[in-house]
């Protein structure tokens, strides 16, 4: 991971400023007194060499007679896939492609094959059915999944081949100075004021004419390819780490640098409501659905007092002063990152029979391998509140689930995400392969013992808004403490009590 080499002196060259520069949307270094600019962002393509042409990157491959993908080849098939290689090593493209389709049609499984003849061809429809056939096979292949992005118009050929080159470290950069930020202002589309959202409902009200604002769509968006995600970040270059923002305001024109994570601001001038879609260097995206409160607040505040006067905290309160002085009870939607996952299973039953006297002890083992898959794990993509609580939030039905669109955050608060797809996606793994080993019933215990491993071979991912009752409790002894409320189904869970000075 690389650090981004400063962009600019801290005070404006021109004008000498200090704190007035920022990056516009035209990714470069602005005063906003003096409106010097200079370059922010050196782009990576400026970096690559050219890329090589289609027609001639058969001359690239490396010559291989081994099988990677499939270990153990029909003996007439890899004849064929041998005799293909002889081509290639020759350079004869076209000879080696009808080589290895010819492997293609004695063995349909045989992934090197399709794999080499997607190489070798220069037609588009065939290199589809060939790098098509090795995902098929494979569950995730990068090659294969990058060229195919390529052929499909989602990647340039230099982001490709920026993808492919391994070599090179992924370039995370922090941005040194306030990020232009474009904001949608959340006004009633008939009167100009102010929006929201009921409890328990989809429509969008306004506060002052009382126009109901019909744009709640069920699903949202579907699941992205988490492989196809990562191909098209790193083929980009640069993904940029921004701390801080400025908001330009269009109803007053107020413009401030923020430092927070709120995704829903309020102007402090006009009062006015906005929801961040982008900034000028894209380091975030946006959500691809939300999920409605259903628990009201009075509810939210009759679970959080059951949890309080439960008897773990009634027993605690023996020892220390955990009664609660102030609460602050606040509605937010939180981002979580929901992936979708599909696995290879292999489970082996082991069974061993103790011996007699006269005979020896036996071991019986017998393995088998299946596909399963893993729908809706949850990772909250927030720092605070803690893992430690946000992981308990997991029993959400997300049929409900409707199409994300700004209004829908009408007099809500909402969180910007701090954890990456990326690092959910890694943090996220064992959780997985733990609900694997429980669904299929691990047991490395006893004489009869069940093994259970996985191996992932596909993810897709979503991020939704989901909504959480958030709880700051000040004890009467001085202690903070964290709780959070299900916002459907009311659960309420308390987190561990900090002094102030321990934060």
């Amino acid at each position: 991971m690389t650090k981004i080499k400063r962009l600019a002196p801290k005070k404006c060259p021109d004008c000498a400023s200090e704190n007035s520069l920022f990056i516009d949307d035209d990714k470069r270094l602005t005063c906003r007194l003096c409106g010097y600019k200079r370059g922010a962002e050196k782009t990576a393509s400026t970096e690559e060499t050219p890329a090589v042409p289609q027609e001639d990157r058969r001359t690239s491959y490396q010559v291989t007679y081994s099988t990677p993908y499939t270990p153990d080849p029909d003996r007439w098939a890899k004849i064929k896939y041998s005799t293909g290689m002889d081509y290639v090593n020759q350079g004869k493209w076209d000879e080696a492609f009808h080589a290895f389709e010819q492997a293609c049609e004695y063995q349909r499984d045989f992934v090197d094959a399709h794999l080499w003849a997607a190489r070798m061809t220069l037609d588009p429809d065939k290199k589809r059915y060939h790098y098509g056939s090795v995902i098929a096979q494979t569950g995730s292949n990068l090659e294969a999944t990058r060229e195919l992005m390529v052929l499909n118009g989602d990647l340039t050929r230099e982001e490709a081949d920026r993808a492919g080159d391994m070599s090179r470290e992924a370039d995370v950069q922090d941005a040194e100075h306030a990020v232009s930020t474009q904001l949608i202002e959340i006004v009633c589309s008939n009167c100009g004021g102010s929006l929201s959202v009921p409890h328990g409902s989809s429509e969008v009200t306004c506060q002052f004419c009382g126009h109901v604002e019909q744009i709640a769509q069920a699903g949202g968006r579907v699941g992205q390819s988490l492989t196809m995600a990562m191909i098209t970040d790193r083929g980009k270059g640069t993904r940029w780490r921004v701390g801080k923002h400025l908001l330009h305001c269009d109803n007053c024109g107020a413009e401030r640098v923020i430092t927070g994570s709120k995704m829903t601001v309020q102007c402090p001038f006009c009062s006015s409501n906005h929801v961040i879609r982008t900034d000028a260097l894209e380091s975030f995206r946006q959500p691809d659905g939300i999920v409605p409160f259903a628990l009201q607040r009075d509810a939210a505040q009759d679970a959080l007092d059951n949890a309080l006067n439960s008897f773990g905290e009634r027993l605690k309160g023996i020892f220390v002063n955990n009664r609660a002085d102030r609460i602050h009870l606040t509605d937010v939607f939180l981002p979580f990152w929901v992936f979708d996952v599909t696995a290879r299973i292999s489970r082996t039953r082991v069974e061993t029979r103790e011996g007699t006297l006269y005979t020896q002890s036996k071991r019986t083992v017998q393995r088998d391998e299946f596909g399963d898959g893993l729908n809706n794990m949850l990772y909250c993509g927030v720092e605070s509140p803690s893992r430690q609580l946000t992981s308990k939030l997991r029993t959400y039905d997300l049929t409900t689930v409707e199409a994300y669109t700004p209004k829908l955050l009408a007099n809500k608060t909402a969180e910007l995400y701090s954890i990456d797809y990326q690092q959910a996606s890694i943090n996220v793994r064992s959780e997985v392969s733990e609900s694997f080993r429980f669904k299929h019933g691990h047991d490395p215990h006893g004489d009869s013992q069940t093994l259970i491993s996985s191996l992932i071979q596909n993810m897709s991912f979503r991020l939704l808004l989901l909504p959480v009752w958030v709880a700051n409790i000040i004890e009467e002894d001085g202690d903070v403490r964290v709780g959070l409320i299900h916002g459907q189904t009311g659960q309420a869970f308390l987190g561990r009590a900090t002094r102030p000075d321990d934060f």
